[in-house]
């Protein structure tokens, strides 16, 4: 985050462990008053990109409540209207994992959909979260904008993560 804006890096890579395939589409975008990045599913991405309308947020909610009582009941009523078949069928909700920056504040979406801030103004989600946050941390007191700092991040995920690759995509808002 910086002045109060959501700076999300998203890498271009799909793969299954196995194989991977570079893609045009970009993991991070814009939808409204949010800025969303994903991980995982490039069809959940598209639902949240393409189909899901952000509720308003009624002036007596908190903006953590509205993303609780609000926002997450859409994003799960959107994801099963539009087909959304989870990564395990044991676990309804597996393959769900992303990053929404509403308000200047950034929120992790975890798999069972709980909405989280942490006490760093960073997060990271996907295969590689570890190498960006250790990254990210490392960083944090560098002068430097926050720009390069994500680029850093998503730099280091690459280099020592199989399943990360560029290019590399940034959404400001």
């Amino acid at each position: 985050m910086e002045n109060d804006k959501v700076i999300i890096g998203a890498d271009s890579l799909g793969s299954n462990g196995h194989s991977k395939t570079i893609y045009v589409e970009s993991k991070a975008f814009i939808n409204g008053p949010m800025i969303i990045g994903y991980t995982t599913s490039f069809r959940m991405g598209q639902i949240l990109e393409y189909h899901l309308v952000i509720p308003e947020q009624l002036s007596s909610q908190t903006d953590m409540a509205f993303m609780v009582m609000s926002f997450v009941p859409a994003v799960r009523h959107t994801l099963s209207t539009h087909g959304f078949t989870p990564a395990s069928e044991k676990d309804a909700d597996a393959g769900v994992q992303f990053l929404v920056g509403y308000k200047g504040q950034l929120y992790e979406i975890s798999s069972d959909f709980q909405v989280s801030k942490t006490v760093d103004p960073f997060a990271s989600v996907g295969s590689g979260y570890q190498f960006a946050l250790g990254s990210l941390a490392s960083t944090q007191e560098l002068d430097i904008p926050v720009s390069d700092k994500v680029r850093i991040a998503l730099e280091v995920a690459e280099r020592y993560t199989t399943t990360v690759s560029g290019p590399f995509n940034y959404r400001t808002k």
